[in-house]
């Protein structure tokens, strides 16, 4: 059994924002020459998270929406007091959460 770890980097531009990786991890499996198997994708960081969806605009959007609500801006976070800025890591930190560090893909054989 071969296994291949494989770092990509992303930048954000926003407080919070959605970014479909489908691509990026297709490209990168597709570069390693493996035909099968499983591909785990994971962040290393807790303000992030990562989800699968249909990847239509109106659920994306609601989903920044939902986590907005949830975890608003000007929220009470205890874990803030620890920070010298405004609380974005604490709230960033819930968000990640909210979506999960990790989800695994299956690739199946190709014909």
């Amino acid at each position: 059994m071969q296994s291949v770890v494989k770092t990509i980097t992303l930048h954000t531009k926003q407080d919070m924002e959605i970014i479909n990786i489908t691509d990026i991890v297709k490209d990168t499996v597709a570069a390693t020459g493996i035909q099968n198997g499983t591909v785990h994708i994971m962040t290393k960081h807790t303000t992030s998270g990562i989800t699968v969806n249909e990847g239509l605009p109106d659920i994306e959007d609601d989903l920044v929406d939902m986590l907005q609500r949830l975890i608003p801006r000007n929220g009470e976070y205890r874990h803030a007091r620890f920070l010298h800025s405004e609380s974005f890591s604490s709230r960033s930190f819930r968000r990640g959460r909210s979506a999960g560090p990790a989800r695994p893909h299956v690739r199946p054989d190709r014909p």
